[in-house]
């Protein structure tokens, strides 16, 4: 067993090692190798390998491609290696690291006792004793003293650098104690971050790693009435009792501890139960500081999150609107001009180029209808789409739709449409409702190759207030569940076939979108082989659109 301390100006770290090798370094662990990470500039990332030998030597390899290790006679150059005897002292950078054999520490786990535990781990049925019924002796001013003491230390930040040393002067001016330690772990060592003594402190080492030990692993706050005096470690010398707390991060890990002791003089108190339960209140206080620093920082990390996703998205818009200006406009040129074409072609008798017009009109056509789709959903998406509220006459809005998917329906299928003339007037985005209602005509019209297309529009009355329903039936190919359960997806295309029909795997999501936007819902039923039923619900009259845009439930209009 070998005690190790790795100090320099800026850090102290102590630890015992069993067996096995050990780096040390300014980087991070690589592999499977134990790593006690160093705080020094001039210190390499990978600087120092040990390894005890069975004849209980050393050999120490420098890992370093520039640096050498300074031994208190002499070097180890770079690469290379060496045998030694502990104990020794190694200079790396700005830094000693001394090893020595470790004296074991005559601590009987069994003479450690402990205290009621935090609340955030008691477990069930535990007692809730509390400092008051634990504590008759103490005054109302010592009282008073403590808890103010507490709150203040959960009133500061971690991340001040008097913060620890507060904790720590707390421990002996508060409690009593001749020594208060801050220690947090590095993985297998323990890093002192803070100190405070009655006195000048004692010689040697600070801790009792056998305690910390114990600590880490029941999770648990122990203390020591009255240590043994045959202890030959020098982490014991002088030392009558000792106490140590558990600290704990947002995770609930172990994350370092409070570690208090008294000396051994003529007419010193054991440490008892009331100092064991003051320091648990203290570490828990560094605990709950610890767990607000973290919150603090993934909150920070959420608003630098924020603030980057707002300034894409303003660069997104930005971009769309460019994008709309730039390619609606050559395209609606192209569009106009073809036609322009078309009609001069038809009116001079050449009707051979009429077809090759009609495909490059149809394909601007087609263009643009995928780039409005594209712009829609980002506008959506922003929260900048905006309805315009009219009131309309419902069954011409429906006749021009049916007139727009006439085109699209293929031979040997039907288009029937329900008599429209009961729905009279609406009052809501009529553009809107047109784009969503000749979606899901087209949509039906690119799956069914037979049979028939039913539309149908009435009005109904739920829970007081007048809803329009619209119903297009097909006959066409059908869905699965699979397929169904996508199906309002952006881009999604359920079928395979889609990619001959064309279009983006937009259509249905943006129509769902803007029907809620429009205080309805859409909704679908389907089976494989058999045909598609899509029911679109839109209150006759709204007022107001709704900012919800895609967490719509839906409506039990049958």
């Amino acid at each position: 067993m070998l005690g190790i301390t790795v100090h320099n100006v800026r850090e102290r770290q102590e630890l015992k090692h069993a067996s096995g090798p050990l780096e040390f370094g300014r980087g991070p662990r690589r592999g499977d190798v134990p790593r006690v990470t160093i705080q020094d500039a001039y210190v390499s990332k990978d600087h120092v390998r040990i390894e005890e030998q069975e004849t209980g030597e050393l050999r120490i390899d420098n890992l370093s491609t520039k640096q050498p290790i300074v031994l208190s006679n002499g070097t180890i150059p770079p690469g290379e290696w060496l045998m030694l005897r502990p104990p020794m002292r190694l200079g790396i950078g700005d830094t000693y690291i001394d090893i020595e054999l470790a004296i074991p520490e005559m601590v009987d786990g069994d003479s450690l006792k402990t205290v009621v535990q935090p609340l955030h781990v008691r477990a069930k049925g535990e007692a809730r004793e509390t400092v008051l019924n634990l504590a008759a002796g103490p005054t109302p001013e010592q009282l008073t003293q403590w808890f103010e003491a507490v709150v203040a230390v959960q009133r500061s930040s971690p991340a001040l650098p008097e913060y620890y040393d507060q904790t720590a002067r707390a421990m002996v001016d508060l409690v009593s104690l001749d020594s208060g330690l801050i220690l947090l772990r590095q993985g297998d060592a323990w890093k002192v971050v803070a100190r405070a003594f009655r006195d000048e402190g004692s010689p040697g080492r600070e801790f009792s790693h056998t305690i910390l030990a114990r600590v880490v692993r029941d999770r648990r706050t122990f203390y020591s009435p009255k240590l043994s005096g045959l202890s030959s470690s020098d982490s014991l010398v002088n030392i009558s009792s000792v106490v140590a707390s558990p600290i704990f991060d947002a995770q609930d890990n172990v994350a370092g501890a409070l570690y208090g002791s008294r000396c051994r003089r003529p007419g010193t108190r054991e440490i008892g139960t009331v100092e064991a339960q003051l320091v648990q209140v203290l570490a828990s206080a560094v605990t709950a500081g610890l767990i607000r620093l973290e919150q603090d920082h993934r909150a920070n990390q959420l608003r630098i999150a924020r603030d980057v996703a707002e300034a894409a998205d303003r660069t997104k818009s930005q971009f769309l609107a460019n994008m709309s200006h730039e390619l609606r406009t050559p395209l609606n040129a192209i569009i106009g001009y073809s036609e322009m074409l078309i009609e001069d072609a038809q009116d001079r008798g050449v009707p051979e180029i009429v077809p090759d017009l009609e495909k490059i009109r149809g394909a601007g056509r087609h263009l643009l209808a995928l780039i409005n789709d594209i712009l829609d959903l980002s506008k959506i998406e922003a929260g900048k789409m905006t309805l315009h509220l009219e009131t309309f006459d419902l069954p011409k809005v429906v006749r021009e739709v049916v007139a727009m998917v006439q085109p699209m329906v293929k031979k040997g299928v039907e288009l029937m449409v329900q008599d429209t003339s009961q729905l009279t007037a609406m009052h809501s985005d009529a553009t809107r409702l047109r784009q969503c209602l000749f979606n899901l005509l087209s949509n039906a019209c690119k799956f069914t190759d037979d049979g028939s297309i039913t539309l149908t529009a009435e009005r109904k009355l739920h829970e007081g207030r007048d809803w329009v329903v619209f119903k297009i039936a097909d006959t066409g190919i059908g869905m699965n569940a699979e397929q169904l359960a996508k199906l309002f997806q952006d881009f999604q295309q359920v079928h395979s076939s889609t990619r001959q029909a064309g279009g983006t795997g937009l259509g249905l999501s943006i129509s769902r979108k803007l029907t809620r936007m429009m205080g309805g819902d859409i909704t679908v039923r389907s089976e494989a082989g058999k045909g598609t039923t899509f029911t679109m619900y839109l209150p006759a009259r709204l007022d107001k659109p709704t900012t919800v845009q895609d967490t719509g439930t839906v409506l039990p209009i049958a």
